[in-house]
C-alpha cells in the first residue's frame, strides 16, 4: 500500500523480503544571501546603478541579477510580492493571531490562539521549535528596536518580556480581565504603549514595567473619565521618531496622542467601520489605516488630510 510521503513497500532480496522504498524528496529552500552579496558587489563596482530604476526580465536567467528591496528604494514596484511561494502548517492546528521576523531576519515567530510561540525557518519553511508562552490566547507581539527583547500580550491582559532566546524574564498584568490587542514601543525602547478591550491606552516604563499614565479621551462623563475610546481599542502604533501614538478603535475613530498631553491631539473619522490596523510610514509623515469597511486609507499628518483610499 502506498504511504502518504510517497514511499511504498516492495519485495526485494534473495528471500523476497518486503523492504521500504522511500525516494529522495527535494525540499524547497530560499537563500537570502545571494541577493545581498550581489548588492555589495554592485555598490563597489557600479555605484551609479543604485539611483537607476531596476528592470529585470521575467526569466530564470535574470535571477542572478536580483537585488534586495533595501537596494531598490527608488523603485518600490520591485519589492511587491506577486507570487505565492509556500504554505506551512503547525502540529497544533490553531489560528495565528500575530507574526514577526526575528531581529536577524532568519526566522519567523508566530503567536497562536492556544498561547504558543512557533519558530519557523525563513529558508526551508519548516518549524524549528514550539513553546507554551501564555496560558491564554496571544493577540500581539513586537520586538524592540534594539532587538534585545520581545513584548507579547494575551487575552487575559498579561504582557510578558522575552529575551532574544525566548526566555521569559518579566510579566506584568497590564489590563486586568481584558485582552491586550496591541503593544508598541517608542523609538528609544524606553517606553511602550498597550491597547486593550477595556477601551484604554496605557503608557508603560520598559525598565520598571510600571504604568506611567492612562491616556484619557475627551467627551466622556465622570464615570467614563478613565477611558481612551468609547469602545474596544484594536490597534496602537508609536511614531518612528516622535512622541506621537496613533490608536484605532471599534468606535470607528482614529486618535493621535501626545503621551505627555492631558487629552488626545486629534480625533479622525476616516472609516465607516471598526479601525483594525494603523501603520506609520518610515519618514513619519504618512499614516496608513485599515478597517472592516473594506477600505485602506493613507493620511497625511502634515496638513491633516486624507491622501487616497484603496
Amino acid at each position: 500500500a502506498a504511504m502518504e510521503d510517497g514511499g511504498d513497500w516492495r519485495r526485494g532480496g534473495d528471500r523476497g523480503e518486503r523492504t521500504w522504498n522511500n525516494p529522495a524528496t527535494t525540499r524547497r529552500t530560499l537563500d537570502h544571501n545571494a541577493t545581498g552579496v550581489y548588492a555589495f558587489k554592485q555598490r563597489i563596482f557600479n555605484p551609479e546603478e543604485r539611483l537607476m530604476p531596476v528592470t529585470l526580465r521575467p526569466h530564470v536567467d535574470d535571477s542572478i541579477s536580483l537585488l534586495p528591496p533595501a537596494y531598490c528604494r527608488d523603485n518600490a514596484c520591485s519589492s511587491i510580492c506577486t507570487r505565492f511561494l509556500h504554505t506551512s502548517y503547525n502540529k497544533d492546528r490553531s489560528s495565528v493571531n500575530a507574526c514577526c521576523w526575528t531581529p536577524d531576519g532568519r526566522r519567523m515567530l508566530t503567536a497562536s490562539h492556544n498561547g504558543m510561540f512557533t519558530l519557523w525557518s525563513g529558508f526551508s519553511f519548516s518549524f524549528e521549535a514550539t513553546q507554551q508562552a501564555h496560558e491564554h490566547a496571544l493577540h500581539c507581539m513586537q520586538w524592540s528596536h534594539s532587538g534585545r527583547f520581545l513584548l507579547s500580550g494575551d487575552a487575559n491582559g498579561v504582557v510578558k518580556y522575552w529575551q532574544s532566546t525566548l526566555n521569559n524574564v518579566k510579566e506584568v498584568r497590564a489590563h486586568p480581565n481584558a485582552a491586550v490587542r496591541a503593544v508598541t514601543l517608542c523609538p528609544t525602547d524606553a517606553k511602550f504603549a498597550t491597547a486593550s478591550d477595556d477601551c484604554t491606552v496605557r503608557v508603560w516604563d520598559s525598565a520598571r514595567a510600571a504604568c506611567e499614565r492612562l491616556l484619557p479621551g475627551v467627551g466622556f462623563d465622570s464615570l467614563d473619565s478613565m477611558r481612551s475610546h468609547r469602545w474596544d481599542v484594536k490597534c496602537a502604533e508609536w511614531h518612528p521618531s516622535k512622541a506621537l501614538i496613533a490608536t484605532g478603535s471599534k468606535d470607528q475613530t482614529l486618535k493621535l496622542w501626545d503621551p505627555k498631553a492631558p487629552k488626545e491631539a486629534a480625533v479622525l473619522h476616516l472609516h465607516k467601520g471598526p479601525v483594525t490596523q494603523a501603520r506609520w510610514h518610515a519618514n513619519g509623515t504618512h499614516l496608513l489605516t485599515s478597517s472592516r469597511d473594506a477600505a485602506i486609507k493613507l493620511f497625511d499628518v502634515r496638513n491633516m488630510r486624507e491622501v487616497c483610499s484603496f
